[in-house]
């Protein structure tokens, strides 16, 4: 099972939040993010720190970092959420 499948089988969908009330409305989520290291040097990649690294610079950054780390890499993850509602009546 992919892990978006197992976040939303233990967080449930937005529906079914909404269905729950503010009570069921918690705000944060944390979960344990397991990856490979190419699949965290693949996320550190999308961060504007990295991109805008000279290519050379960035490569050879990334090496270092893969030489460091382990096989896998466990971060901890938190996650805000906030739900709202359209008002009604407001002429869109």
């Amino acid at each position: 099972m992919s892990e978006r499948a197992d976040r939303r089988r233990a967080f449930g969908s937005v529906a079914e939040l909404y269905d729950r009330g503010p009570a069921g409305l918690p705000g944060r989520y944390t979960w344990l993010r397991t990856q490979t290291v190419e699949e965290y040097l693949d996320y550190l990649s999308t961060h504007s720190i990295y991109v805008l690294l000279d290519t050379a610079v960035r490569e050879a950054l990334f090496d270092d970092i893969r030489a460091g780390l382990d096989d896998r890499i466990v971060s901890d993850v938190d996650t805000m959420l906030y739900l709202a509602r359209r008002a009604t009546g407001s002429g869109q």
